[in-house]
């Protein structure tokens, strides 16, 4: 007990206490996320997902990661019966900046029948393209290339090299015989493929 409260009956003040400051450090490891269902088929999981730093593989049916492979694989590099990547393998369909597949549709595609900026491959169509078949801005094709600068036994373009040649003027397209005798050139070249093919060209020879 105090004097102050002996003679006046009150409490001193209490000093008030300084505030403390509290310094919280976090520390963040490498994160990363994983999932993987517990149905599997073939021993594979129907849906495995792995992403994050580092090389992160995904395998499964349904396959998302750094690194896929699957039935569907979906990733930075993938390879499925369809795949989507930044460098993509499908057995069907791939479709990535670097694809090879039976339809390959990419920056660059290899493939049965190929769309993008450089193309390889039996059906192809892009800037640069080449293959049996040939449509696109620089062209060459084993049978018929069509395009701004086109090289093949059937070549119809602005600029052409080959057995038959067909120059697109600046003017316009094709029109009247060489129209014609151009179109009846193509479906000679394409006999043996299948019909969509021939009709495809024709289409585009139509409309350069």
């Amino acid at each position: 007990m105090s004097l102050d409260y002996l003679i006046a009956g009150k409490e001193p003040e209490q000093p008030t206490p300084p505030l403390s400051t509290t310094v919280i450090n976090n520390y963040y490891g490498r994160h990363y996320f994983e999932y993987k269902s517990k149905r599997t088929l073939f021993g594979l999981p129907l849906v495995h997902i792995n992403c994050g730093p580092g090389l992160r593989w995904a395998r499964g049916i349904i396959a998302v990661g750094n690194v896929a492979t699957g039935l569907v694989a979906l990733g930075g590099v993938s390879a499925g019966l369809l795949s989507l990547g930044g460098v993509s393998l499908g057995l069907l369909l791939a479709l990535g900046g670097v694809a090879a597949g039976s339809i390959a549709i990419g920056a660059v595609a290899i493939g049965l029948l190929t769309l993008g900026g450089v193309t390889l491959g039996w059906l192809s169509i892009g800037g640069v393209a080449k293959g049996t078949f040939a449509l696109g801005g620089v062209v060459a094709a084993s049978k018929v290339a069509i395009g701004g600068v086109a090289s093949a036994p059937v070549a119809i373009g602005a600029t052409v090299e080959g057995a038959q040649t067909f120059l697109i003027s600046e003017n316009g397209g094709l029109t009247g015989d060489q129209l014609a005798a151009a179109m009846a050139a193509v479906r000679a070249a394409c006999a043996g493929a299948p019909r969509w093919v021939a009709d495809l060209l024709c289409f585009f020879v139509r409309n350069f």
